[in-house]
């Protein structure tokens, strides 16, 4: 679940689903501002200050443009704060449910970028590899494609401008031919890196039945004693939703409360959504201990 401990490829994909799941189904405020927040800070943890700067470039503005849109479009609600130009009236509700798509949003991007961090190719082989090995292929595919696509780029750049094809006026003209040289390049990479791996796995007998496999991943005790914790603690959500402490109205009027039968359940979501970055917490103020003492 986080850098430090090697787990299996299955406890990280069921505490993904486990808690993207969540935060799509439960739109009380308290749970979508506990996923945010845990998720953004466990992908802080992870990524440090390269964190912090995809926050304030790419996620921010996507979350400010998703509550500034979503009363634009959406008028429903009786608390009536002014009219728009077009007659159509801005309401309470709409706000509130914006600010609310905006953290959903944000969530799942953050808990994305998290389980993208921590599930390599090789992850998605073992899990998909024994029952769609196509798909387990080509998702692998996918994930290594991005960085090794941001390297191929640096280098058809400095090829260009090496062998001076790159135009040194600065205008409009100039920088579409060249980027339009650099993807024809890319492209073409692309689709014979495709077609030489493609070859090289079927080649292998990747795919075929009745094969061996191979995984560095093996279930231990501790792995199944995550998945039943993780079990565990889906049934207790899951009782809490049915029960109705997640549950949230924003149409026609916006109402929501925290009892003491919600905090139990409330309580539980924010130690399932904290569990990594504890965790994480925990393993590194070990380290230090180890090394202080050596």
């Amino acid at each position: 679940m986080y850098n430090g401990i090697r787990l299996h490829p299955a406890v990280l994909l069921c505490y993904f689903l486990l808690v993207g799941v969540c935060t799509m189904l439960f739109l009380h405020p308290v749970c979508l501002a506990v996923s945010f927040l845990c998720a953004f800070l466990f992908y802080l943890f992870l990524k440090g200050r390269k964190a912090l700067s995809l926050f304030w470039k790419g996620l921010l503005p996507l979350m400010v443009l998703t509550a500034v849109l979503n009363p634009l479009f959406n008028h429903q609600g009786i608390t009536i704060l002014t009219y728009f130009p077009s007659g159509n009236p801005l309401t309470l509700e709409s706000v509130y449910y914006g600010l609310a798509a905006a953290l959903l949003f944000g969530a799942i991007l953050c808990w994305y970028a998290c389980f993208s961090t921590l599930i390599t190719s090789d992850q998605v082989v073992c899990l998909l590899g024994w029952a769609a090995p196509s798909l387990a292929l080509l998702l692998s595919m996918a994930l290594g494609f991005v960085p090794r696509f941001r390297h191929q780029l640096q280098q058809v750049r400095q090829a260009r401008r090496g062998v001076g094809v790159t135009d040194k006026s600065r205008s409009v003209r100039s920088h579409v031919r060249e980027a339009a040289g650099t993807v024809s390049v890319l492209i073409t990479w692309a689709l014979e890196h495709g077609m030489i791996l493609a070859d090289g796995m079927k080649g292998r007998g990747y795919g075929l039945k009745g094969r061996s496999r191979f995984s560095l991943y093996i279930i231990t005790p501790r792995d199944i004693l995550l998945l039943i914790c993780i079990g565990l603690a889906a049934g207790g959500i899951i009782w809490g939703g049915c029960s109705g402490a997640f549950s949230a109205q924003y149409f026609p009027r916006f109402r929501w409360g925290i009892s003491f039968r919600q905090s139990v359940f409330f309580v539980l979501y924010g130690m399932v959504c904290a569990a990594p970055l504890l965790a994480q917490l925990w393993e590194v103020k070990q380290w230090k201990r180890i090394l202080s003492t050596s």
